[in-house]
């Protein structure tokens, strides 16, 4: 999730996240972990239509009383010819109306860019002060724009001396969501960490085990899903979490526990967690009580379902292979048309027509992939980079965004981003021996060799074991094997590895 802020909606849509693997979400919870509680929690409290009609008159009286005041003191003031006090004032007045209007609009999900454009007018005055750098920040996460969130939070956290300690665990938890957003997992771990010994924040704790995830420290992740289920948060998104790590681990028993707590939790709404306890049913064996879950999943007609866990399992469920975001576009002709451009090499001209596609939806994803895609065949890999980032914040659980995103961050000379992401596919397709093949490459770059070589054996296990059940007629409940091709390769690093 995640986000991959991530959380997941367990009924099949989006919420409007932390991560899953974002799991912070900036519109929920689902993809950078800002939400109400981050800003509340920052002090910027006023959330309009929450107050009873007595306190709002009362509010409003004291406002209307404050405003008489400063009427009167700026008066006075001008009476007075004290034209020095009387600048300070109304510098004063200035940043304070600056960041209520900007905390205004964050508070509406409204634009984020203007609010951002209001911290950078204070900004401009006062250029150290720490309350309109945190709301840039905070307006440059709900934007998306990762690299200058954590640029604005690491400034506001060199003055941590004059933060209150509830502040300076939220800026850090804040700043970690920036780095896990970044795929610099291990950079967030730290600033999570440093939040949590702090203060307790269920968003961090959150956002530390999808790091975890990502860097496959399983244990350490469950440590932190097992602390907010004890402490009855945010499930049962968060007993599907773990048991798809306990999975991970091979603890087919204890991941079957968690889904079926979940199960038991939302029923009528229990698509990703009947299909992931019918996977750890058939690992242990049980083909009968996999085939009920199977399809008690199905029968549900969770798209979100389908799309998320069944596309990356069995990609004959689209006749060309392509994900479920790419055949609702059929009727797209730009779409189309660049395709057979694509198809014919003729890319640059395939990038015309994709951003036609673009500009007639926004929010339509297969566009945006297929272009980052195109990107990296032309070797423009930042760009392709910037494509794919786009595409994961609409639906962070699209595996072909982080897809592209791992390969363009390899191309640009960033290994551990690229195997961050991998982290995320093997989460979201734990019997997928390409991604392990994937893994392994990645790990032998990053000079471990002990990791890359299990990684590698865990990709020749698990095609095998998917070539079995293949043959078993288990199709549709099986993860992707190795090409004969990525087989060869497999055994050839493992001979080196030896």
């Amino acid at each position: 999730m995640t986000n991959w802020h991530l959380f997941i909606n367990l009924s099949g849509k989006m919420s409007s996240i932390l991560h899953i693997f974002e799991p912070l979400s900036v519109d929920g919870m689902s993809r950078i972990f800002f939400s109400l509680t981050a800003l509340l929690a920052l002090g910027l409290t006023g959330l309009p239509g929450l107050a009873q009609s007595g306190t709002s008159d009362q509010s409003e009286r004291k406002s209307n009383s404050r405003d008489s005041k400063g009427a009167s003191q700026l008066k006075d003031l001008s009476q007075s010819k004290d034209l020095s006090e009387l600048k300070d004032l109304n510098k004063s007045q200035f940043k304070v109306n600056k960041l209520k209007e900007a905390k205004r609009i964050l508070l509406s999900n409204a634009n984020p860019q203007l609010a951002r454009a209001l911290a950078d007018e204070v900004l401009q005055v006062y250029p150290n002060d720490i309350d309109a750098r945190e709301m840039r920040g905070i307006s440059n996460l709900k934007s998306r724009k990762f690299e200058e969130a954590n640029h604005d939070f690491e400034l506001t956290l060199k003055n941590a001396d004059k933060l209150d300690k509830n502040k300076k665990a939220m800026l850090l938890m804040l700043k970690g969501t920036a780095s896990m957003n970044l795929c610099e997992a291990g950079q967030a771990v730290q600033e999570l960490t440093e939040a949590l010994s702090i203060k307790p924040i269920d968003a961090a704790y959150f956002n530390r085990a999808t790091c975890n995830v990502q860097t496959f420290n399983y244990e350490a992740a469950i440590k932190d899903y097992t602390f907010l289920i004890n402490h009855e948060r945010k499930r049962p998104r968060v007993d599907f979490m773990r048991g798809r790590v306990h999975y991970l681990l091979g603890n087919y028993d204890r991941a079957i526990q968690d889904f079926t707590s979940g199960i038991k939790m939302t029923p009528s709404n229990a698509s990703l967690l009947y299909l992931a306890r019918g996977r750890a049913y058939q690992a242990k064996g049980m083909d009968k009580e996999a085939l009920q879950d199977f399809n008690k999943g199905f029968l549900q007609s969770d798209d979100f379902a389908e799309n998320h866990f069944m596309f990356s399992i069995d990609q004959t469920l689209s006749d060309t292979g392509s994900s479920a975001a790419n055949r609702l576009t059929q009727s797209d002709n730009n779409y189309e048309e660049a395709l057979k451009l694509k198809e014919s090499g003729k890319l640059k001209e395939a990038l015309l027509y994709l951003e036609r596609s673009i500009a007639q939806d926004p929010q339509r994803n297969a566009a945006r992939i297929l272009k980052g895609n195109i990107l990296l065949q032309l070797n423009r890999p930042a760009e392709a980079l910037h494509m794919f980032d786009i595409a994961w914040t609409i639906n962070n659980l699209d595996l072909e965004a982080v897809t592209g995103r791992s390969k363009a961050n390899l191309a640009l000379g960033k290994p551990n981003r690229a195997l961050a992401d991998i982290g995320k596919l093997i989460w979201a397709n734990p019997d997928d021996a390409t991604l392990y093949f994937q893994k392994g490459l990645l790990l032998e770059k990053l000079n471990k060799k002990i990791e890359a070589r299990q990684a590698f054996e865990k990709a020749i296990t698990l095609s095998e074991k998917n070539k079995k059940l293949a043959l078993a007629g288990g199709k549709r409940a099986i993860g992707t094997k190795l090409s004969t091709k990525e087989e060869s390769l497999v055994k050839a690093r493992l001979e080196v590895l030896k």
